[in-house]
């Protein structure tokens, strides 16, 4: 079956201030500042009380077509516009297609993203067992003398602030799509704004506590399931098929969940509202990226890193620090000019980092936004560099596939205008000229015009490459 990760699971966990990449006088600042800025905008009403976010959130509903009933499992949504539910899916999933598409086609990553139903949304709090009150306190975290062991919980600490910072950035991107929002209800998009902003507040006034953790279990609005299928699990499951007569099966449902498989990687994103849909999916993503802060081939370590990191407190602690953290990171990438010459620069850096070696990565992490020596600048310029020859070698691969495309379906046309007429078909057929079967170099930017001018001269098409040279810079 695919190596699933799940983001909610209930231990103890390791203390952000003790993490080797980053320094307890940083989260310090980064707390105090928050929570007098909390103080400040809820005094100025710029937010509302943290009493009336609930309010917020069912007048969301509503202009969404449903509305929320409040259980002893905490809030479930009942929807009543199904057209409605649809229309904000639908948009969600172009939100996310439009910031992360190219991203997503990279990685071979498919999205399943959705409003959670009821009884989909109670099924994932029954399945999380770890989520369950129990009688018997948590495992403490224990210290060890195992380093390696150590940093590798450290450095799945950042990834996951990371991601929660990279998922909480979605909700300021709503206002690059304010008007598509809109569409749905003028007054959803206001709504949507001032309960982001109200909720990032109130997020800073509650204390650091054991109960942060089952406010977010009681509360839980929306989940994200993230799945991977190698080549090899796929080959033993083509194995496994030669052994039995899977046909003769009825109640085995999986052959065609493994046979559309071929090798992605599912995210599956639920919520009970637009903005929790855009931060689930995101983190998700995230989660993809950041994956490799989880030994895939070690399944007890793995659980000894997850035990320490993925937890509902740090859930907690990572929805109020991620965004400032990664507003510090995204700033050290940026730094670097060379970051505008790809799609998608920070997500792409990020990548490279998180496949570092757990010690080395560490200390880049501290470098680039705490200690700055310069060292992190030149593991970054190099990086760029690499992925800039990258992305260069995977446009013109492209670029040359859409060509050979191009001229098959051009011949492909042509041996159809030679066949002689049937009698079925009409006496006139229009010819298909030269110029409409070549691209418009118009809307080519320049990257492309000058791989396209390399292929000109190597092939001495110049007649072409007249053509093209007045687009040229």
């Amino acid at each position: 079956m695919p190596r699933e990760i799940n983001n909610f699971r209930s231990f103890n966990e390791a203390n952000i201030r003790n993490n080797r990449a980053l320094d307890p006088d940083y989260i310090d600042n980064i707390k105090d500042n928050e929570v007098s800025d909390a103080h400040r905008k809820i005094q100025s009403r710029e937010v509302v009380q943290p009493t009336q976010i609930m309010p917020l959130v069912e007048e969301m509903m509503r202009l969404q077509g449903g509305e929320l009933q409040f259980t002893r499992q905490g809030p479930v949504p009942q929807w009543h516009d199904y057209d409605k539910k649809a229309e904000i899916e639908e948009l969600a999933r172009s939100i996310i297609n439009d910031r992360y598409g190219r991203l997503l086609n990279s990685l071979n990553v498919e999205m399943d993203i959705e409003l959670v139903d009821p009884s989909e949304l109670q099924e994932m709090k029954d399945g999380c067992e770890m989520c369950d009150d129990s009688p018997e306190p948590p495992p403490e975290f224990e210290e060890t003398d195992d380093e390696n062991l150590r940093d590798d919980i450290d450095k799945r600490k950042i990834a996951n602030i990371i991601t929660q910072g990279s998922a909480k950035n979605v909700h300021r991107l709503i206002h690059l799509y304010q008007e598509k929002i809109e569409d749905v209800d003028p007054r959803l998009f206001e709504v949507m704004d001032r309960l982001i902003k109200s909720n990032e507040a109130a997020e800073w006034l509650h204390p650091e506590n054991e109960n942060n953790g089952k406010m977010i279990r009681q509360m839980m609005n929306g989940f994200t399931k993230t799945e991977f299928e190698s080549p090899e699990q796929q080959q033993e499951f083509e194995e496994m098929k030669e052994d039995f007569d899977i046909d003769s099966m009825e109640d085995f449902d999986q052959e065609e969940e493994f046979e559309a498989w071929n090798g992605k990687i599912k995210v599956t994103a639920r919520a009970i509202d637009l903005v929790v849909l855009l931060h689930e999916s995101v983190k998700g993503i995230f989660e993809v990226l950041g994956s490799p802060s989880i030994p895939e081939f070690d399944a007890q370590r793995a659980e000894d890193i997850m035990a320490n990191t993925d937890t509902l407190q740090d859930e907690f602690e990572d929805l109020r620090y991620g965004p400032r953290i990664r507003e510090d990171l995204l700033n050290w990438v940026n730094s670097n000019d060379k970051v505008n010459q790809i799609d998608d620069g920070f997500e792409y850096v990020w990548g490279a980092m998180i496949s570092i070696e757990s010690a080395p990565f560490l200390e880049l992490f501290f470098d680039a936004i705490i200690e700055k020596t310069g060292k992190s600048d030149k593991w970054l310029d190099n990086t760029l560099d690499k992925l800039i020859r990258e992305d260069e070698e995977l446009r013109k691969a492209q670029f040359e596939y859409d060509q050979q495309k191009r001229d098959f379906d051009s011949q492909q046309q042509s041996d159809k205008l030679s066949q002689p007429k049937s009698q079925s078909q009409p006496k006139e057929i229009e010819e298909v000229s030269d110029q409409d079967q070549e691209p418009d170099y118009s809307k080519m930017n320049q990257r492309e015009l000058g791989i396209l001018r390399d292929e000109l001269l190597d092939r001495g098409d110049y007649e072409t490459l007249k053509k093209i040279s007045k687009y040229l810079k």
